[in-house]
């Protein structure tokens, strides 16, 4: 969302500032949601905290059944191309996972860059989400420097392909049930710093000229 002021024909401004929402065509449509509201009108509005992102809208609007296709010649877009507008948490064992892609010096003395590729399971209680034990380590990229984006993109190709597997889903054993059943997985979050981020999403990095913003053509000039 982005805020700004109105301006008017003689060079007047508004004084009340404006919202907009960037938000898809069918959430207008079903909704009525208007794409530029006062801030005003959030005032009464009785937020409550989130203790947790499972109360959020977007945990129960991860869809399952995406296929990824390119929109033009710069977008992708994610397609429910089967219309069947499956949320992914409500699948049987539908599992959403969070990375961190981080580098930090192993040793004391000289500079060694390593590289670590952690990963941990949403679906779990944010008591136990982030401990330890609970954390997968995935991949462990040795120095000494941080590897380029095309080297980066060879080291993740086979991460990516399991995952793209597990998306599709594969049969395991789940507590309470004595057959194996279908598991599907989903990256849903990806919570590196700015720098690794742009490089574990195949985006520009944050001082590209052309592309600094992943969410609007606003430039970096």
């Amino acid at each position: 969302m982005s805020f700004r002021h109105r301006q008017f024909n003689d060079g007047s401004a508004d004084q009340e500032n404006m919202i907009s929402f960037r938000v898809g065509k069918d959430m207008v449509t079903n909704l009525g949601i208007s794409l530029q509201l006062p801030l005003k009108v959030f005032h009464h509005l009785k937020i409550q905290p989130m203790y947790n992102m499972h109360y959020a809208w977007g945990w129960r609007a991860i869809l399952a059944g995406i296929q990824r296709c390119q929109g033009g010649p710069w977008t992708m877009e994610d397609i429910d191309v089967r219309e069947l507008h499956q949320r992914f948490v409500s699948l049987l064992c539908g599992l959403v996972w969070q990375i961190n892609l981080d580098w930090f010096q192993s040793v004391k003395r000289g500079s060694y860059s390593t590289g670590t590729l952690y990963m941990t399971c949403c679906n779990n209680p944010k008591g136990i989400r982030y401990l330890t034990e609970k954390t997968f380590l995935i991949i462990v990229i040795p120095g000494l420097k941080e590897p380029k984006v095309e080297e980066l993109n060879k080291i993740l190709k086979p991460f990516v392909n399991d995952m793209l597997n597990l998306y599709k889903g594969q049969s395991f054993c789940i507590p309470g049930h004595q057959d194996k059943k279908p598991t599907n997985s989903i990256i849903n979050s990806e919570v590196s710093n700015l720098p690794a981020s742009r490089k574990i999403e195949g985006l520009a990095g944050h001082s590209s000229q052309l592309f600094m913003c992943v969410a609007c053509n606003t430039p970096s000039y």
